[in-house]
């Protein structure tokens, strides 16, 4: 009995071979840098002649004689005809975009997508708080968002990463980290700000160093006091008297300021 495929099953069956005889590569490179696009699935002979395009216009072709090189690839790009090997220099915007080669008058199934694109730059970090200090906005890098593609944010504190699409961080007290830092990374690039204290740490050093100098009061009146004391027990082991015993008044003349004097000598 012979059997046949339904309409459905016959059309996954074909994208499914589709997929496999077409790949498709992603190159990612930045400004000014070098790549080398390589022919997929690579020749497995002699190859005859060679053209590359660049968005279906021609690139670099080879006739098997002679090499031309058109538009914005003349000065920058050279070709392997022995592999078919495309090398392209000085990268530059325009050079993004699709690319296919033909090698022996035959396209090969596999294509390459050539993305070019700047570093990104070294963020920054602006805090702005409400006016409870309840809650703050931490805005990385607002030129970042011009990018194209838009970067990736990277929110480090307290040995941890949160990576975010938009550029604004929103802590509160509970966030509770010394510090943090802002990360803008793109395929090519990444780049770290300087680190912020967390404005809520901040306001808590106020605190501590508030209550160092209470402590240092405190501190220095017990020791003043216990001077005094010394003072008094000096006198008792002196004298055999405390000062509220009538002979050791100390407005008495010359005790208590001999005493004294005793003392601070």
């Amino acid at each position: 009995m012979q059997t046949r495929l339904s309409p459905l099953l016959l059309f996954v069956f074909e994208a499914g071979l589709w997929a496999v005889r077409s790949e498709q590569t992603v190159i990612y490179k930045r400004l000014g840098d070098e790549v080398v696009l390589k022919p997929a699935p690579p020749p497995n002979s002699a190859i005859a002649d060679v053209l590359w395009k660049q968005n279906g216009n021609l690139a670099v072709e080879w006739d098997g004689h002679h090499t031309d090189r058109y538009s914005h690839f003349r000065g920058r790009s050279d070709l392997d005809v022995s592999t078919g090997e495309l090398t392209i220099q000085n990268l530059t915007a325009n050079l993004s975009g699709d690319y296919t080669v033909m090698i022996g008058g035959k396209v090969l199934s596999g294509s390459i997508t050539l993305k070019v694109m700047s570093p990104v730059p070294k963020p920054r970090i602006a805090v702005s708080c409400n006016e409870e200090k309840t809650r703050c906005t931490l805005t990385c890098d607002e030129d970042g968002q011009a990018m194209d593609p838009k970067p990736t944010y990277i929110w480090k504190f307290n040995a941890s990463e949160i990576k975010r699409s938009d550029n604004t961080f929103e802590i509160t007290p509970e966030t509770s980290a010394y510090d943090f830092i802002c990360e803008l990374e793109n395929p090519v690039s990444r780049e770290s700000s300087q680190s912020i204290n967390d404005p809520f740490y901040q306001g808590n050093e106020e605190a501590v160093a508030g209550g160092l100098k209470i402590n240092t009061g405190i501190v220095v009146f017990a020791s003043l006091l216990a001077i005094v004391a010394g003072v008094v027990l000096l006198h008792r082991v002196k004298s055999g008297m405390w000062f509220y015993q009538k002979d050791s008044m100390p407005w008495e003349p010359g005790k208590y300021m001999k005493l004294t004097m005793r003392c601070i000598l």
